[in-house]
This record gives structure tokens, C-alpha cells and sequence, in this order.
């Protein structure tokens, strides 16, 4: 949290995946996090906390080496939990619904979602963007695929 990508000190520390995260961003859902305290990458999370913000803003990209991916932002709120990652078993069908019916049942004060990607399935590549927790919530803006650029997203899911 206080190192940057390249090992230098630095407050804004550095976006990271964890290991249960494939670096080819095939997963259901990639969970990148970073620090959304004041100076940190993600500081700028919270933005979408305001609903004209959120609704003006629909896209991130993701650059990798050998490609360009394009999501676009389908909800942004506080999550209660830090471990969104464990919480669900990602590489099964049904693992996959249980996190949707979880983001889509939750009720959260604050929450923005945007219409049309309400029938999001386990096929679908998601990456959740995922700011500084406290032990028990942080804010998180969860985006859906839209663009691969190299057309190289691709994976298995087991029943």
C-alpha cells in the first residue's frame, strides 16, 4: 500500500490483482485494487458516488501488453465485506450466480446502477474496481466487457 508498481516508495501505492486472478483477465470477475484515500490511484473512485457523475461517465479500459479492453461501468457502491474475491467460487456457473444475485438483491443507500445490464450471466467478464477497505466495506465500480481488442478473452465454466 505504499509502494508503487515498481517497488519505489510512493502514498499512492499501486494497482494490484490478487493470485486467485488469472493476469489474462479471463476470470469472471478480475478484482483490482488500489488506495482510494487522498492521493491514491484510486482516489477518483469515489466520483461515482454522484449519480450525474456516474451516469456521464460509462467506460474504463484496461491495457495490456497484447490488447485493449473496454467495460463498461454497470453499478458502483459501497460493499459490505473486504473479500469479495473468496466470498464466491468464480470458476463454477453457480458460484457466479450467487455473486450476481447478491450485487443485484443488495440494497445499498447510495447505490448506482445503470439500466440494461440486469441480465448479466456467468458468461459474461467482469472486472470490479475496488477501493481501500476497512475491514468491513469499500467502494467499489464494477464494470462488464464490451471491447477485446485482440479478441483474446475467452474461458471455461463448470456446471
Amino acid at each position: 500500500k505504499t509502494h508503487s508498481a515498481d517497488g519505489a516508495e510512493g502514498e499512492a501505492g499501486a494497482l494490484y490483482t490478487e493470485m486467485p486472478n488469472m493476469m489474462n483477465m479471463c476470470d469472471f470477475n478480475t478484482i483490482i485494487h488500489g488506495k482510494d484515500e487522498e492521493g491514491g490511484l484510486f482516489e477518483d473512485l469515489h466520483l461515482f458516488e454522484n449519480p450525474d457523475f456516474f451516469d456521464g461517465h460509462d467506460k474504463f479500459y484496461v491495457y495490456l501488453p497484447d490488447n485493449v479492453l473496454t467495460y463498461e461501468i454497470f453499478a458502483a457502491y459501497y460493499d459490505e465485506g473486504s473479500d469479495i474475491l473468496r466470498r464466491f467460487d468464480y470458476t463454477t456457473y453457480e458460484g457466479c450466480e450467487s455473486y450476481l444475485e447478491q450485487m443485484y438483491g443488495m440494497r445499498e443507500m447510495g447505490k448506482n446502477e445503470r439500466e440494461g445490464w440486469e441480465e448479466l450471466t456467468p458468461y459474461h467478464f467482469l472486472v470490479t474496481l475496488d477501493g481501500s477497505s476497512d475491514g468491513e466495506r469499500q467502494y467499489v465500480v464494477c464494470g462488464a466487457m464490451v471491447g477485446d481488442a485482440a479478441g483474446k478473452i475467452n474461458r471455461v465454466i463448470l456446471d
